[in-house]
């Protein structure tokens, strides 16, 4: 018991070592873990569609269409932050038209 209350003790100081490999197994388990409770629900649906000769097709399309949608919302939520600073101009400064290798200098000034 007392090994155990210091490796979490040891795990919550940042920088350490066994934080970070802490964090790389969590998350790994976790991940590994949903992935086989995703592929044993399908193996149930085609099980139960063995076993009774009932159709699961909607059941499969609902299951399909569920992790679709949290695949999105797992992937948006990574990637939000960068994509509302895409669109904000920080301060009052103004923006001015950079010129690209390619862009000639008369070309440049007709674009200002």
């Amino acid at each position: 018991m007392v090994m155990l209350t210091e490796s979490i003790k040891a795990i919550q100081r940042r920088g350490l070592k066994i934080r970070s490999l802490w964090y790389f197994v969590h998350w790994f388990l976790g991940t590994g873990v949903s992935i086989v409770a995703i592929i044993n629900i399908y193996i149930g649906l085609h099980g139960y569609q063995t076993k009774t000769s009932r159709s699961t097709r909607t059941w499969s399309i609902l299951f399909t269409v569920e992790i679709a949608i949290l695949a999105f919302v797992y992937l948006f939520q990574d990637r939000y932050d960068y994509m509302k600073k895409q669109g904000v101009i920080l301060g009052n400064e103004q923006v001015a038209p950079q010129m690209s290798p390619r862009t000639t200098l008369k070309e440049f000034i007709m674009n200002c």
